[in-house]
């Protein structure tokens, strides 16, 4: 009875460890089965083979001894996946995905940061920082800087109240938003989103979750807000 299952398709071979399977009799496998590929000219194309170890999770030195295996007898490249995350891992994700929720106001000089989204009750006055690596959203004025998708995510918006000294910089990209105010932008709360194209857009609140389905639900709350 073989250690693995095997799938593949035009790009990648996926290879699932049986659930009881030895770590040392999968390597002894994988052996026969990189002896095999080296028969083929599939040896010499570039392939992904993505080794899935299912409920458990691979010790370091057996990924290092799989991918040793594979690639020094191939141009193929390892990669590895499980249904599982180390506590680790857990808490690095949870990190970044948990709103960080503030009740205070961002003064001249002061600098606010969230390692995923924000959620800030209050204003920022000119002077004022704000950074995310996710969403910010402001239940307040907006008068100083504010820079959401800080870790590189384009797909971040900024949700607040704006004036023309707001700054807006979502991942890279620092924008002048004094043409998309108007006689409303004083009281009423807006969301800027970079869209397909590149450029700054803004939008009701109520409209985010059309542009962004992914979006929290935090903005049907922020909807109701008024400055």
């Amino acid at each position: 009875m073989k250690t693995y299952t095997i799938k593949a398709n035009n790009t990648e071979y996926r290879l699932l460890l049986n659930a009881e399977v030895s770590l040392d009799e999968f390597a002894r496998e994988l052996k026969e089965f990189a002896t095999e590929l080296l028969e083929q000219p599939k040896a010499k194309e570039q392939f992904d083979l993505i080794i899935d170890s299912g409920n458990r999770i691979l010790p370091f030195e057996y990924k290092q001894l799989y991918t040793n295996i594979i690639e020094s007898r191939s141009e193929w490249s390892v990669l590895f996946t499980s249904n599982v995350l180390t506590k680790r891992q857990a808490l690095k994700w949870h990190k970044n995905t948990a709103m960080r929720v503030e009740f205070r106001t961002v003064e001249a000089g002061d600098v606010l940061e969230a390692s995923g989204d924000l959620l800030l009750v209050g204003d920022i006055e000119p002077g004022g920082f704000v950074r995310a690596a996710g969403n910010i959203y402001i239940i307040g004025r907006h008068d100083g800087v504010a820079y959401a998708g800080a870790s590189g995510d384009d797909r971040a918006v900024i949700v607040g109240t704006f004036s023309t000294n707001s700054e807006i910089r979502i991942n890279r990209h620092t924008y002048s938003i004094r043409h998309t105010l108007d006689e409303k932008s004083n009281y009423t709360p807006r969301a800027y989103y970079i869209n397909d194209r590149g450029v700054l857009e803004a939008t009701d609140v109520v409209n985010i979750e059309h542009v962004r389905p992914e979006i929290d639900t935090i903005v049907n709350e922020i909807h109701n807000y008024e400055g």
